[in-house]
């Protein structure tokens, strides 16, 4: 059996349960959501060096809880205050560049489909 096909045997095992603990120890769902993930992508990363015979519940979990420990780390160091308001600034500016991206790529998905529209028009009109 392949490495992938092991690891897709132990994720499909264990992802209740490790979505189980993740979620009473964070209290939301789309936290939990993201650190499971997280788990599931450091395990894959590090399944070459995980030793055959030992329990894979238990070698996931402890990559769950350093995961945890990791998010609360990361949470503790958001800015308070008038920080958080240049933070802030900082993030809707973020997600303004992107939303205006996806909006230039649309136009200019739309501009692409309205000249092949045109070509195909001009293609069945032409005199032969």
């Amino acid at each position: 059996m392949y490495l992938e096909d092991q690891f897709i045997e132990i994720y499909d095992e264990n992802f209740d349960d490790v979505y189980r603990y993740v979620y009473v120890k964070i209290g939301n769902k789309w936290d939990a959501e993201d650190i499971v993930s997280e788990t599931f992508r450091k395990a894959f990363e590090k399944f070459s060096s995980f030793q055959r015979g030992s329990s894979p519940k238990s070698w996931l979990m402890t990559i769950a809880r350093n995961t945890i420990i990791d998010f609360y780390r990361k949470k503790k160091s958001v800015p308070i205050g008038e920080e958080m308001e240049f933070y802030l600034l900082k993030v809707s500016f973020y997600f303004l560049r992107l939303f205006l991206r996806g909006v230039n790529i649309l136009l200019i998905s739309i501009k692409y489909l309205h000249r092949q529209k045109e070509l195909s028009l001009q293609k069945h009109t032409q005199v032969p």
